[in-house]
């Protein structure tokens, strides 16, 4: 879309200068546009601002970063990934692999398990939340989350995607979405574009090169701290 629009003003700022260079070389040009008079300043004027515009614009779309268009092949080793990450969970596992099709990150709490009782406020926006208690009674709450990747006709969104925000306050363990809840994403590419919104929002132009965005949460708690809230399931 900015290569577009640089081309189309590169060419009418070019298309304007030829014309007042033919016209000035018969001798043609209109009283207005001759030297000292205010319209041929003002003219002047407009034709730098349009290639200053243009020069703008080049510099925006070279240092914007193109988004990663991947294989078929890296799109069903997305879904691979997704699937593996969901069956060790509901099979009470944690996912010990790695991959570059997902992230994960760690955030440590210290609690008193004999003073508080976990409330976990779940959203409707998180799907995906867990509840695991540990072996040992260190008093720490450990979340882990895990993020699939996001790919709409081959192209790969997932750095648009940021982790779940944690927010740890007293007894209360709070999920946050970052930003909008239907944050939007766009890549236009040729004559497609796609659209894509995140979990739980409506999508446009589907096509069938798509790896689903999975945010998954792990909240791990010591083996003597009470709770109270919705999770999708007690690991083991």
């Amino acid at each position: 879309m900015v290569v577009t629009m640089v081309i189309q003003l590169l060419a009418f700022a070019l298309l304007i200068g030829v014309i007042v260079g033919i016209a000035k070389l018969f001798g043609k040009l209109p009283s207005f546009m001759k030297g000292g008079k205010i319209g041929y300043w003002v003219f002047r004027g407009y034709v730098i601002l349009l290639l200053i515009g243009s020069l703008f614009y080049i510099g925006i779309a070279q240092v914007e970063p193109p988004y990663e268009v991947v294989t078929n092949e890296e799109v069903m080793e997305a879904k691979r990934v997704e699937e593996k990450i969901l069956n060790e969970i509901y099979a009470g596992k944690e996912p010990s692999f790695s991959s570059p099709y997902v992230e994960r990150k760690v955030e440590e709490y210290s609690i008193d398990s004999s003073q508080v009782q976990l409330k976990v406020y779940q959203p409707d926006y998180v799907p995906w939340v867990f509840i695991q208690r540990k072996a040992t009674d260190d008093e720490t709450i450990e979340v882990v989350q895990y993020k699939t990747s996001m790919i709409q006709n081959r192209v790969n969104f997932s750095s648009e995607v940021p982790f779940y925000k944690i927010s740890f306050k007293e007894d209360n363990l709070t999920i946050l979405n970052v930003g909008d809840t239907h944050f939007e994403t766009s890549y236009v590419e040729g004559d497609f574009t796609v659209s894509q919104f995140m979990e739980g929002g409506s999508m446009r132009n589907a096509y069938e090169n798509r790896a689903h965005l999975k945010r998954i949460v792990i909240i791990k708690i010591p083996p003597s701290l009470d709770f109270d809230g919705d999770y999708e399931m007690l690991l083991p």
